[in-house]
């Protein structure tokens, strides 16, 4: 169970220091004019706060992949140290790190699963928030079949949704089946905000959360339509709940005829006049709403379950900026392309 308490604001003042350590707009530009995969990470070793969680890339050679999953292991150990250096601020971000990690190293694993290699599944959640998992993803590498995946889950928040989805000849469902995870992380998640917290602080949580959700379900919405022409009722199926934004202009989007037709109905709504433009990658708009809202939390809320959790999404972004990076240098796109795919 999520539980906020409200006794300390050390662990605040540890996530604003932490926050302060993010990469700046010089790291973004040298980052930005690498010419390899593996100078991007002599450079993440040497120069920034990744560089206490990376190992020495001396006579390795590094890939994409490789170092994708580094960064992330890095985020999750800063996580990790977080959570042991003040617990007190309650069950809520301390559990709320662990489901999220959990979930994606699961999703991770099903990934593999369908693909036949679930023998490579390597989990990155650190030890420390492993040990209060809800389920044991050692055990996992054990897992080869359904059955197998029930038992593993049996007793933890992830058994029903294992249970309604089986897959349909050895494939998972994994769109699905992330949207059903993330709903009941999301129903603990705002039910815990709604009964334990009161006043600004409960208002400064749910527009948070609540604009992180919309974010995500216009991404999906976007992406759905444009590049795959999904059926308006399967988008409806991956809709995540919680959402700042109504039932009305969800509909309204996820009904538009055209792009054009999209973005009309987004800039009506109080999230795309706040952008004040709406910018033709439409995945950068909905991250830069996250980005807006947790900048100006994290620096002016007194509440430390609100500085966690605008630290958690900030650091979110920085990640998707770093992989953004990685990918841009991989393709050989040239920096003035790559600065374009930024949020900051």
């Amino acid at each position: 169970m999520i539980h906020i308490n409200h006794a300390s604001n050390a662990v605040s003042a540890k996530a604003r220091t932490l926050f302060g350590r993010r990469l700046s707009d010089k790291d973004y530009a040298y980052l930005c004019e690498c010419k390899s995969v593996s100078e991007i990470a002599a450079y993440l070793k040497a120069g920034t706060h990744y560089g206490k969680y990376l190992p020495s890339f001396h006579n390795i050679q590094i890939h994409r992949g490789m170092l994708e999953t580094l960064v992330r292991k890095s985020f999750y150990e800063e996580c990790s140290a977080l959570c042991k250096y003040e617990i007190t601020v309650g069950d809520f971000f301390y559990r709320y790190i662990i489901d999220v990690l959990e979930i994606n190293d699961v999703l991770k694993f099903l990934t593999l699963l369908s693909a036949g290699k679930n023998g490579d599944f390597e989990y990155i959640t650190p030890v420390y928030i492993d040990r209060h998992s809800n389920m044991d993803l050692d055990a996992l590498k054990n897992v080869s079949t359904y059955d197998q995946l029930l038992k593993a889950a049996y007793d933890t928040p992830y058994y029903d949704i294992f249970m309604n989805h089986p897959p349909k000849d050895g494939v998972y469902d994994l769109a699905l089946i992330e949207c059903e995870l993330n709903n009941s992380l999301y129903d603990s998640v705002i039910a815990t905000i709604n009964r334990h917290t009161h006043g600004e602080e409960k208002k400064q949580l749910n527009r948070l959360f609540g604009n992180m959700l919309s974010a995500k379900n216009l991404d999906v919405i976007y992406r759905l339509k444009k590049y795959y022409k999904m059926p308006e009722q399967n988008i409806y199926r991956l809709m995540l709940k919680h959402s700042s934004m109504s039932k009305k202009q969800l509909d309204a989007l996820i009904n538009a005829d055209s792009e054009l037709d999209f973005y009309n109905i987004l800039n009506m709504t109080s999230l795309g006049r706040n952008l004040r433009a709406i910018m033709s990658d439409n995945s950068l708009t909905d991250s830069m709403m996250v980005f807006k809202e947790s900048m100006s939390l994290i620096r002016r809320s007194s509440y430390p379950s609100v500085v966690l959790a605008a630290y958690l999404f900030l650091s979110e972004i920085e990640i998707t900026n770093v992989f953004n990076i990685i990918e841009g240098v991989r393709y050989n796109a040239s920096p003035d392309i790559i600065k374009e795919m930024l949020i900051k």
